[in-house]
């Protein structure tokens, strides 16, 4: 099953839990489009054509109930599920009548969502081959002179990203919003932005780029142009500089800057991870390429720089052992003491002793 869904709800969170809960992936949905009121969500609805439309039942500007009854008229419409902190029986049999797939009340669980994400799945794998869902964009974008010169930028934008400056990208962007001027409503709103994610989730791709599927802009009625393009134009511009930085690292990684931002950070939450994120490689590379030249793994570098300064805190600074095991980051108390044993071969303690006597009898 490959379907697609949009959610319509004016509370982000309520929004949040929907895509958090729901078994996108193993149900075969992918979410396409998000909406804050009922007249956003129509429209994005009747642009993007779901299979599935999961709406709140009061929003502003338009129900929940007035846009499943409007979607009941179009030629295909989605499997349509209302979401509720009504428990109400009259706006349940309302519901019904508009023609929804089911009425789920707020707090959302998470077998109901799926048993339902489940049966509208199936009901739009069972619609048959033969009829294809309509298009509307080209009746929206017909008379719209500014349409050329926006499929002429869409074949710029490789080589904008490429450029890996954004001077250049904003201004083209800028250049863009003034020829489109004030002749753009939300559908070609919704056009326009859906053409360009699907070019900068595709440059992204092929630079090994993560993030892509954080590309989502909730749309209102409220939306313009120059607002959905300003944003875009942010996505593009931390694209291209994300692909340059690694572009530049790549086969380049100097093992020495590494270990000197190990030493300077080890008193934070490094990891092998964050560390490959910071110099724009795969931990894999950075563990490979750290053992071959410092003939040791990552891990037993900043286990060393946490222990020689570990020891210092208690030797020379005699702070209390809790403290140090917190500030250098260790899960626990006994974790640290089997790190520091293992590693100086004596318990915190016994070497804080034997510095001591070292120090009265004049040793070194």
């Amino acid at each position: 099953m490959n379907c697609t869904a949009v959610i319509i709800d004016d509370e982000p969170c309520v929004r949040d839990v929907v895509k958090a809960l729901g078994h996108w992936s193993e149900l075969g949905i992918a979410v396409v489009g998000e909406a804050e009121d009922g007249a956003a969500g129509l429209e994005l609805v009747m642009q993007l054509k779901p299979d599935i439309v999961i709406s709140d039942v009061k929003m502003p500007r338009m129900s929940g109930l007035e846009l499943a009854s409007r979607l009941q008229s179009a030629p295909c419409p989605p499997q349509v599920m209302i979401v509720s902190g009504y428990d109400d029986y009259d706006l349940v049999r309302q519901a019904l009548k508009c023609g929804v797939t089911d009425y789920l009340l707020k707090p959302i669980k998470e077998s109901e969502l799926n048993e339902q994400l489940t049966a509208c799945a199936r009901a739009v794998s069972q619609r048959s081959a033969d009829s294809p869902k309509p298009s509307e964009w080209q009746a929206i974008l017909e008379g719209k002179p500014w349409l050329v010169r926006f499929r002429s930028f869409q074949y710029e934008l490789g080589e904008l990203l490429r450029s890996a400056d954004k001077k250049v990208i904003q201004e083209r962007f800028a250049a863009l919003k003034a020829g489109i001027g004030g002749d753009a409503g939300l559908p070609e709103t919704i056009y326009c932005y859906y053409s360009l994610v699907a070019v900068l989730q595709g440059f992204m791709q092929e630079n090994g780029l993560e993030g892509g599927g954080e590309l989502s802009y909730v749309f209102g009625s409220g939306d313009d142009m120059d607002g959905v393009l300003n944003r875009v134009c942010e996505w593009f511009c931390e694209a291209s500089d994300e692909a340059a930085r690694r572009l530049r690292q790549r086969g380049r990684l100097d093992i020495g800057q590494v270990r000197q931002y190990i030493s300077e950070n080890y008193d934070k939450n490094l990891s092998l991870q964050s560390v490959a994120d910071h110099f724009y490689v795969s931990r894999e590379y950075l563990s490979r390429s750290f053992k071959a030249e410092y003939k040791g793994s990552f891990s037993e570098y900043l286990l060393s720089c946490r222990m020689e300064r570990a020891k210092v805190l208690l030797v020379e600074y005699n702070l209390p052992i809790k403290e140090v095991w917190r500030m250098l980051r260790f899960v626990d108390q006994t974790h640290f003491y089997k790190c520091f044993k293992r590693y100086f071969g004596m318990t915190p303690g016994e070497i804080r002793a034997a510095s001591k006597t070292d120090n009265k009898t004049g040793q070194v």
